[in-house]
């Protein structure tokens, strides 16, 4: 972890982090494909401009806004930081998220997975 002051009232913080359980951050796009013979779905992934997986700073900020709310942080502090709807207007947080680039190559894998139909909440065939 690096600090730097870029001026009296604005520090950016720039960490790094591992991933000990494996991560799925979409992209909306399903990709068809073959395998065996058979048709197969494969869920798209958010990728960065050199096409390696990337978390989206929304991702991290929301990530880090629900570990905040577990600890028991005091309300007015995470407001401050994360930013809060007040009536009609957002108020924006001290706290700017970008997003994570891999520094390390990516192992993909793939898991079975059964779709859930939204009309009668049962297996999709």
């Amino acid at each position: 972890m690096s600090l730097t002051n870029l001026n009296p009232c604005r520090w950016l913080i720039d960490i790094g982090f591992v991933l000990k359980t494996p991560m799925h951050l979409g992209n909306g796009q399903d990709e068809e494909s073959q395998k065996d013979d058979q048709e197969v779905w494969r869920a798209g992934i958010m990728l960065d401009y050199t096409g390696k997986p990337c978390i989206p700073g929304a991702s991290l900020k929301g990530a880090l806004r629900a570990l905040a709310d577990r600890q028991h942080i005091l309300d007015d502090k995470l407001k401050r930081l994360f930013g809060h709807a007040d009536g009609d207007k957002t108020i924006a947080g001290l706290a700017e998220f970008r997003y994570a680039f891999a520094q390390k190559e990516i192992k993909e894998e793939s898991r079975p997975h059964v779709a859930i139909d939204r009309v009668t909440g049962t297996a999709q065939d």
